[in-house]
This record gives C-alpha cells, sequence and structure tokens, in this order.
C-alpha cells in the first residue's frame, strides 16, 4: 500500500500549526511547519467527486503517512470543552474517517491494515476542556507525570519510571472504545505533543514514546 498512488490523498497539504487552527477562539495549538494531509478536506473532496456531496462526513483533522511506507496517523485537534456529548462525536469521526479512507483505495485499506498500522492520536488544551470530571481526570493525569509546558525534563523522566514500572498509559474522555481499530492511541495534552512534534513521523512509535 503506498498513500502516494491516490493522488486525492496527496493533495491539500498544510502545516501542523495551520491544521491545528481553532476558528472560534482564533488560535493554533502548535507551531510546528511540519507538513501533513488535511484530511478533513481529502473527504470532503472525495464525496463531491463520487456525487455524494451532500452526504460529507465528519472527519478527523489530519492524516500523516510517509510515502515508502504502510504506517500512517489520524490526528485530531480539540482546542474547546471535551464533555460526553463531544467525545462520541469523536467516536463517530474515526468511523466515518476509516469508512471514508477503504472507499478511497477502494478497500485496499482493511480493518486490519489499520489495526497493524494505524495510530491515532487526540491533542487537546487542558486549559479549555471544561469543569467537569473531564478536567478533574486530566489534571490528575498531567500532575501524576508532572507534564507541563515547561516542565518537558519531568516529562522525560516521568516516562522512564512509568516503563520501568509497567504502567500502561490512561486513554482519556471514553475514547478506549476505539483503540480496537488501531494499533495505538493516544490523548496528549498539547504541551505533551509539541513535546514529540519535532521527532514524530508516521512510524514513530507511540506506545514505546509515551
Amino acid at each position: 500500500m503506498i498513500f502516494s498512488d491516490y493522488r486525492i490523498l496527496t493533495l491539500y497539504t498544510k502545516s501542523f500549526k495551520d491544521l491545528s487552527y481553532d476558528e472560534d477562539k482564533k488560535e493554533y495549538m502548535t507551531e510546528s511547519s511540519k507538513e501533513a494531509q488535511s484530511y478533513d478536506n481529502i473527504v470532503k473532496d472525495f464525496y463531491i467527486s463520487i456525487n455524494e456531496g451532500g452526504n460529507i462526513p465528519k472527519s478527523n483533522d489530519v492524516l500523516f503517512y510517509e510515502i515508502s511506507q504502510n504506517d500512517f496517523m489520524f490526528i485530531e485537534f480539540k482546542n474547546g470543552n471535551i464533555n460526553n456529548k463531544k467525545s462520541k462525536r469523536i467516536i463517530a469521526k474515526n468511523k466515518k474517517s476509516i469508512i471514508a479512507l477503504q472507499k478511497i483505495t477502494e478497500n485496499v485499506v482493511t480493518d486490519d491494515f489499520i489495526k497493524n498500522y494505524g495510530q491515532y492520536i487526540l491533542v487537546y488544551n487542558i486549559e479549555n476542556i471544561g469543569n467537569n470530571k473531564n478536567y478533574k481526570t486530566a489534571s490528575e493525569v498531567l500532575h501524576n507525570n508532572q507534564i507541563n509546558s515547561s516542565n518537558s525534563r519531568g516529562y522525560i523522566y516521568n516516562n522512564i519510571a512509568r516503563k520501568a514500572a509497567n504502567i500502561q498509559r490512561p486513554i482519556l474522555f471514553g475514547l478506549e472504545s476505539i483503540a480496537k481499530y488501531y494499533k495505538f492511541i493516544a490523548t496528549l495534552e498539547k504541551s505533551e505533543f509539541n513535546n514529540i512534534i519535532d521527532d514524530l513521523t508516521p512510524s514513530y512509535s507511540l506506545r514505546d514514546k509515551l
């Protein structure tokens, strides 16, 4: 499977900075100039091309792949509140994103392909997710692991400590149900994401590095 064999998957290249833009708040979640594809634009273009423009599904923000490899990532940026209703929408978007990718590749991308080569990242802003149980849970995770925008050293050392203790990284916001679709998924606070963005590639092993 070579993603670039499908022309539509090569369109809409943007920087992660632009892909992370929150139109409502007029904010970026990263300043990275690294590039990937706008999956929202790809899906919209594809469904219009097959005369289903009135039935365009919601999709993940980013498709990140390398030309010569099977590995890929879907990435979703959520700068605002994440409540139960929005969590369900995120889950639905994943299912629809997978279906769209299978349609685009005429089922060359199978469920097993995604399970073997696909990863998913939800990037959230802890300051904006709301005063609810999600904020409490996310805050506890970040506090326990000493992860914040000014403490990258604490982030690195606590990853090492967590691995040594064989502690599995939690999946936040009720997204455990989509883990079965992918090789690995992660929910990252935006400062965590920015700590790894320089090294991030579609084949980057989230399981080993987080």
